[in-house]
């Protein structure tokens, strides 16, 4: 029996298309190598960045602010390298190494840390991340009230200083503390 070259051609070409498929398919499920470098950017609340933590060799740091987008190259760079240095030390504290080459930056505003470093030491973020984010309460509640009120009697209320009342019985406080605290009530 003989075959058609063209047949022949297309069992070759669905031979060939197979095997690539097959050797993409397993590229895909490949892991990228372990010290190559990435990016990526973590939701990150830390609070001892925000307010001060103490580093290894005893001083407080703390994250710098993002400058603003009208800042010169310079101020941004300075605050590239401050931000890298006081996450670097952090992390530290929480052993998550950052190798030479590294690069860190937090904005505390957003809650967000950018990383370039090695894949191994993403790996180990990613696990740091899910750790803090589990440590976060599940159950939020919400109070919402609604006063209202003439715009003129908001303003009023918006000009004077906050009061804080604390509503007693008379026969706690006295009288002066009961006249005084029924005085600072609005009247209608």
């Amino acid at each position: 029996m003989r075959t058609s070259p063209h047949l022949a051609f297309c069992a070759m070409a669905l031979v060939v298309t197979g095997l690539m498929s097959r050797i993409h398919a397993e590229s895909d499920k490949m892991e990228p190598p372990p010290y190559a470098f990435s990016t990526h950017s973590y939701p990150f609340s830390a609070v001892d960045l925000e307010i001060a933590f103490l580093s290894k060799d005893k001083s407080e740091l703390k994250a710098p602010a993002l400058p603003p987008p009208s800042a010169g190259q310079g101020e941004q760079e300075a605050f590239l390298k401050r931000s890298h240095e006081v996450v670097k030390e952090y992390l530290a504290t929480q052993e998550v190494p950052l190798p030479p080459g590294s690069l860190a930056c937090y904005d505390a505003a957003s809650e967000t840390l950018s990383l370039r470093t090695t894949n191994a030491v993403h790996d180990m973020m990613q696990s740091f991340t899910n750790a803090h984010v589990q440590q976060v309460p599940k159950h939020l509640s919400w109070r919402l009230e609604i006063v209202e009120a003439a715009s003129a009697d908001v303003r009023s209320a918006m000009q004077r200083p906050p009061m804080f009342v604390r509503r007693c019985s008379s026969a706690e406080a006295g009288p002066s503390m009961a006249s005084n605290s029924m005085n600072s009530l609005p009247r209608e």
